[in-house]
């Protein structure tokens, strides 16, 4: 909340500002607020991806740790075929 008020004063001033410098006022301004709602619901979205990604974090450390054995796996695998192979040829 306290970054939307900050986004509405910062707005005000460069509204002010223009106004003061002589910018003239167009039709499209009017599209301004539209652009504000889309970065609104942009924040909005990514806000609640991450919130979803953070919660999901704490099960994905188990399974963090049962992909990366999944993941040597074939490398031990293959290391321990090889001995056997060689113990059993003594």
């Amino acid at each position: 909340m306290t970054a939307a008020a900050n986004l509405a004063l910062g707005l005000v001033v460069v509204i002010a500002l223009a106004l003061f410098n002589g910018v003239e006022v167009r039709a499209t301004w009017l599209l301004f607020p539209l652009l504000v709602l889309a970065l609104v619901g942009l924040a909005i979205a990514v806000s609640l991806l991450l919130s979803v990604l953070y919660v999901r974090s704490g099960t994905s450390r188990r399974s963090g740790r049962w992909s990366s054995k999944l993941t040597f796996w074939e490398r031990r695998s293959s290391t321990r075929s090889r001995r056997s192979r060689t113990a059993c040829a003594t």
